[in-house]
């Protein structure tokens, strides 16, 4: 009733013509046998059968990768002594040419599916391959890479714009942390250069390396599939991270259900921190986020819980001119009071936590990459993904995202950035 390859093989190619038995399965030769080659129906059931390949990646390649960029499958290795020591992210485009999905999993299965072979299209994206393991633990029931229209329950990011997206240049850039620090860390980031601007979208970081989780989980017995985001966010005021699984949802369930189900991922390794039952209510999982927020003359009334307040000091700031003396205290008037200089602070943040919300926190990013707020004449001056900021002579940063504003009174009551 049908035949699948059940191994990997080497030294194949599409078409390839060889002989099956008839005496092998369950017949005779020659009357039973099934010759393979380029593919024809014939007549009746006499057809020709045919054999179709794909050709794995290795080093800088991706693991699979769709001739007409639908989708590519990445091999990420954090610990290849581990059992669940490698990570498999997909990576599916849509047709509109500004968004994409992204998905992960404990392994990759392509044998007996079209994968690379498989035409354009929106709806065939099961047939590109499947995520595998077992349910409840490893995948769910969209254990595919989807390109198709729906934004319900899908992980879905722009990585252009959604106004004519292919009219300007696109670019993909990263930054990565030294092997002093950790070079498995590293930012990628998607950006457009729209009318001479540097317009910066989907950034992210896979979570990678053996030191990902090393004080809290052990990858003999589950495996990493998170990633962080990084968006602009407060209206000019703050960045913030988003700490994501990277498993489909839908409806009343999500890779985060507690007690685990057809849709959860519980043998991931975050799975221990966002497990959450009364997610379920959302139809999303439980993605926590950490919030820096600029901390110049800005309102932090209404800070969040997740907000991280940036320590400043400006002594000629910080300082006020009394005018009057109304009452008995001993204060000179007409002069100005200010805080020492010795108490100034205006620093780039280090050792950043993957995410404040999480005890114990599994990864600490590396010093090179920092939080830096900033106040800067002239009021118009913005910051773009490439701009350098010069702390001192040797301490120099690039910028990878900002949220900024423009033109607005500063400490100072004059115009700033």
């Amino acid at each position: 009733s049908g035949i699948a390859v059940c191994s990997q093989g080497s030294g194949w190619s599409d078409n390839d013509t060889f002989t099956i038995l008839g005496s092998d399965i369950g017949g005779v030769s020659p009357d039973n046998d099934i010759t393979f080659g380029v593919n024809a129906q014939g007549s009746g059931t006499d057809g020709t059968p045919n054999i179709i390949t794909t050709n794995l990646g290795a080093g800088t390649d991706f693991f699979q990768k769709h001739p007409d960029g639908d989708y590519a499958v990445l091999r990420l290795e954090n610990n290849a002594a581990k059992k669940f020591g490698t990570t498999y992210w997909g990576f599916s485009l849509r047709e509109n040419s500004y968004q994409m999905s992204i998905n992960s999993g404990q392994g990759w299965t392509y044998l007996n599916k079209l994968g690379t072979k498989v035409p354009t299209s929106t709806s065939r994206g099961s047939e590109f391959g499947r995520f595998n393991g077992d349910y409840g633990l490893d995948l769910g029931p969209y254990s595919y890479l989807y390109r198709g229209t729906s934004t319900t329950g899908f992980p879905i990011f722009d990585y252009a714009t959604s106004g004519t997206p292919t009219a300007y240049p696109l670019s993909i850039k990263w930054w990565k942390g030294d092997v002093a620090q950790d070079d498995s860390f590293a930012v990628i980031q998607f950006t457009q250069d729209i009318n001479g601007v540097v317009e910066p979208y989907l950034t992210f970081t896979l979570h990678k390396g053996a030191s990902f989780g090393a004080n809290v989980w052990d990858l003999d017995y589950v495996w990493n599939g998170t990633m962080t985001t990084y968006t602009k966010a407060n209206n000019g005021f703050a960045i913030e991270t988003t700490y994501r699984d990277a498993q489909y949802s839908w409806s009343s369930s999500q890779a985060n259900s507690e007690p685990p189900d057809n849709t959860t991922t519980a043998r991931e390794a975050s799975y221990g921190y966002t497990r959450n039952g009364n997610a379920q209510s959302t139809g999303y999982s439980w993605r926590p986020v950490t919030r820096y927020q600029n901390n110049i003359d800005v309102n932090n009334s209404n800070s969040s819980e997740n907000t991280v307040a940036t320590y400043f000091r400006d002594s000629n700031y910080d300082q006020h001119y009394h005018t009057n003396q109304t009452d008995d205290t001993p204060l000179i008037k007409n002069a100005t009071h200010s805080v020492s200089p010795n108490a100034n602070w205006y620093k780039p943040i280090k050792g950043l936590p993957i995410c404040n919300q999480m005890a114990p926190c599994p990864y600490y990013i590396p010093d090179d990459f920092v939080m830096i707020q900033a106040s800067v004449s002239p009021g118009a001056t913005t910051f773009n993904p490439g701009d350098t900021v010069t702390v001192s002579g040797s301490e120099i940063y690039e910028i990878i995202i900002a949220e900024q504003t423009t033109n607005r009174t500063s400490l100072d009551n004059v115009s700033g950035g």
